[in-house]
């Protein structure tokens, strides 16, 4: 901080938490507004995403308010510590509802939001935060007298802007940086892609054919209704927004019940095993795939979701998720899903496919001498 400037806290520059009754007085309930769950703020991204409207009276109740130019951070573990903040802009009607687990800043006018942004995105406020994080495991949030008692410094507004600019300049070079790591990242996966068929297709002597359903365990995600899930639940489930290409997307919003866990054992699965989305499941880029992570482990499969648990002393769950990359699988599946209303995988569908493996060399140990699959 330069010599001069003076600091204020940030309970004294922001109102924090503006009052939903500004929104029911501006609008109609039956009027839209936008609604912007956790998983639309980004990380160390300026603008969120905006892609869902909802009536004002279905919002109202329960959900956090913000409009134009108010500033957005989560305040629950581990969004908090992620960075996961950002500025609300182009909100229908200028209004918006989110996540309960948001903290809403509105400037008295001494600071721009931008500038607050940046503030809000150093790595020396979010360490500070996580250290004196309150709650039980897994619901732990930043105080709130930690953040209304923040010292921001606040220069003139117009150097406020001078800073700004110079940060979305930096920060734009590092997003081109990033896009062309991203670029060759693609190009990596074309190549893998290519190794992975040259591998899985180059059949040796003594092999046979086997069924997914006889070397793993397919399990099929429950109807959980609507209304079990909460933000204040406990228990996790994977839906599937949460299987990605390839990649496991973690959502804060689908929990369930702790005593779920017990109750729904049957359809939970652990950390390495494998998860597969049944509905839309082919997309352009492939299959949606994902191995589940170590904090989803024991978590709860919801409908048109399917876990596979590899029988390890037969195949490598790790194997049998890069099978399932393949191309070649994509095509499978792509020409035996059912089209309704959208694309669907049947279960019975997924444990009829085949592969081919060594007689020889079938103990987890050695899965490694495993060549391929076929379908």
């Amino acid at each position: 901080m330069r010599t001069g400037w003076k600091t204020i806290t940030l309970g004294d520059a922001c109102q924090i938490k503006p009052p939903k009754k500004e929104a029911k007085e501006k609008l109609a309930g039956t009027d839209l507004v936008s609604f912007v769950p956790m998983n639309n703020l980004g990380i160390c991204a300026k603008r969120f995403e905006l892609n869902g409207d909802k009536k004002l009276s279905e919002v109202a109740g329960s959900y956090t308010y913000f409009s134009d130019n108010d500033v957005l951070l989560a305040k629950i573990t581990p969004y908090f510590e992620n960075g996961k903040l950002g500025i609300a802009n182009g909100l229908t009607n200028g209004i918006g509802f989110g996540s309960s687990e948001y903290i809403v800043f509105r400037s008295s006018g001494v600071l721009v939001p931008e500038y607050l942004f940046y503030f809000l995105l150093q790595d020396s406020f979010r360490k500070a935060g996580a250290k004196v994080m309150t709650g039980a495991v897994g619901h732990k949030r930043v105080p709130k007298e930690l953040v209304e008692n923040q010292e921001i410094p606040f220069p003139p507004l117009s150097k406020q802007k001078r800073i700004v600019a110079i940060l979305d300049e930096a920060f734009a070079g590092i997003s081109q940086a990033v896009a062309n790591a991203e670029k060759n990242l693609a190009n990596a996966c074309e190549l893998f892609e290519s190794y992975l068929n040259n591998v899985f297709t180059q059949k040796g002597e003594g092999w046979v054919d086997i069924s997914v359903k006889e070397i793993s365990s397919v399990i099929n995600g429950h109807s959980f209704k609507s209304g079990d899930f909460s933000e204040n639940n406990s228990a996790k489930s994977i839906k599937i927004t949460n299987v990605g290409v390839q990649e496991f997307i973690a959502e804060r919003e689908n929990m369930l019940p702790y005593e779920f866990i017990e109750s729904y054992k049957k359809v939970s699965v652990s950390e390495g095993n494998i998860v597969i989305e049944l509905t839309q499941s082919i997309i352009s880029k492939g299959l949606k795939v994902a191995v589940v992570p170590p904090e989803y482990d024991g978590a709860l499969l919801n409908q048109r979701v399917a876990g596979l648990i590899a029988d390890t002393k037969i195949i490598l769950s790790q194997y049998l998720f890069f099978y399932l990359c393949l191309s070649g699988v994509f095509e499978y599946v792509k020409n035996n899903v059912t089209m309704l209303m959208q694309p669907n995988l049947l279960i019975n569908d997924l444990k009829k496919t085949y592969c081919s493996r060594s007689i020889i060399e079938n103990t987890a140990r050695n899965s490694r001498s495993i060549r391929g699959f076929k379908v």
